[in-house]
């Protein structure tokens, strides 16, 4: 029988301002995630600042909880090699702290840019993402990307692209960024789930909120699970 294990992810409980000595509470999420039977951690690079992996294995060990995902933002959608370095530093970067972290799987955030086109993103990306596979591949990690609203990265067809042109990269299966982005998640989940490998539970609706000068823009907001 198959065993689902369930973790906590800093970028939630940051997002609640969760500060402990002007920083993220780690040792504060720990407890709730022991209060609720969960014993692993999905930690994002930009809940902490500082970053620091020692003092978070420490909090983790301490507690009894490990890290099964490490997510960061390399700056990747870029249309040549040379434009890319910086970001591939990055991958360099999140590799030797996930290792330092006992993860063995990382994620990375692939946004759009609006003064490129969709395709243009989405070739700049799996470009970028050719190129940190291979560095992850080389350090025993696995790689990951999600569906993200307003990316050229979304629908369950463009994660099938990505998976033929970048050999061996997984998935996290986001319930509520595949619907943001328009899909049904349980026909994105039919499509994608032989390479899915993580998986983010959140909910969500869309509304219209009017403006200022009284036009309205389409929403997506985030609801508790079950109730959007």
């Amino acid at each position: 029988v198959n065993k689902m294990n369930f973790s906590l992810m800093t970028y939630t409980f940051a997002r609640q301002d969760w500060k402990k000595d002007s920083n993220f509470d780690l040792e504060k999420m720990c407890k709730v995630g022991q209060k609720l039977g969960v014993d692993g951690v999905n930690i994002v690079s930009h809940s902490f600042s500082p970053l620091d992996p020692g003092y978070i294995r420490k909090v983790l060990e301490d507690n009894d909880q490990k890290v099964v995902c490490y997510t960061f933002f390399p700056p990747l959608n870029k249309p040549d090699r040379t434009g890319r370095e910086a970001g591939i530093e990055e991958v360099k970067k999140a590799i030797e702290i996930a290792k330092r972290l006992g993860a063995e799987m990382v994620m990375i955030h692939t946004p759009g840019n609006s003064e490129m086109t969709q395709e243009e993103c989405r070739v700049n990306w799996i470009h970028g993402l050719q190129e940190a596979i291979l560095l992850t591949n080389a350090a025993g990690l696995t790689l990951t990307i999600e569906s993200i609203m307003n990316s050229p990265l979304g629908t369950s067809a463009e994660m099938l692209r990505v998976i033929r042109e970048v050999p061996g990269i997984k998935l996290v299966f986001d319930t509520g960024n595949v619907y943001a982005c328009g899909e049904d998640p349980v026909a994105f989940y039919n499509v994608c789930r032989e390479h899915i490998v993580h998986a983010h539970f959140k909910d969500g609706r869309w509304n219209n909120i009017t403006n200022s000068d009284g036009s309205t823009l389409r929403n997506f907001s985030n609801e508790l699970i079950g109730e959007g």
